[in-house]
C-alpha cells in the first residue's frame, strides 16, 4: 500500500471512529436518568406556559376594550363591504388632488413670472 491509500484510509478510519464515539456518546448521555428528569422538567414547564397563555387569552376574550376593538372592527368591516369606505377613499382622494393640483397650478404662475421678469431684465 502506497503513502497516499495509507494516508486515505487512516483518515477514512479516523471519521469511522470518530463517527462510532459521537454514536456512543449520544446513546450514553440519552439513556442517563439526569436527562429523562430534565425532559420531564421541560415537559411539565411548557405545560404550564401553555396552562397560563390560555388562561390569558380567555381574560382577554372577557375584557371590555377586547370586545370594543372587536366591535369597531366588525363595524368597519361592515363598512367596507357597504362600499361606504371606498366612497369616502374617493372622496377624500379627489380633495387632496385638488389641492395638490392648486398648489402647483400657482407655484407654476410664481415661476413663470420670475422668468418672465428675468427675460425682460436681460
Amino acid at each position: 500500500m502506497n503513502e497516499e491509500q495509507k494516508s486515505t484510509s487512516s483518515l477514512q478510519d479516523e471519521f469511522e471512529a470518530l463517527g462510532k464515539n459521537i454514536r456512543n456518546a449520544m446513546q450514553g448521555a440519552w439513556g442517563r436518568e439526569e436527562r429523562k428528569q430534565l425532559s420531564e422538567e421541560i415537559q411539565k414547564g411548557l405545560n404550564e406556559v401553555g396552562n397560563a397563555l390560555g388562561r390569558v387569552a380567555d381574560d382577554l376574550q372577557q375584557s371590555e376594550a377586547v370586545q370594543q376593538v372587536s366591535s369597531e372592527i366588525d363595524e368597519f368591516a361592515e363598512q367596507v363591504r357597504s362600499g361606504e369606505v371606498a366612497q369616502k377613499l374617493r372622496a377624500e382622494t379627489v380633495d387632496a388632488l385638488q389641492a395638490l393640483n392648486q398648489e402647483l397650478e400657482e407655484w407654476i404662475q410664481r415661476w413663470s413670472g420670475t422668468s418672465d421678469s428675468e427675460e425682460s431684465e436681460a
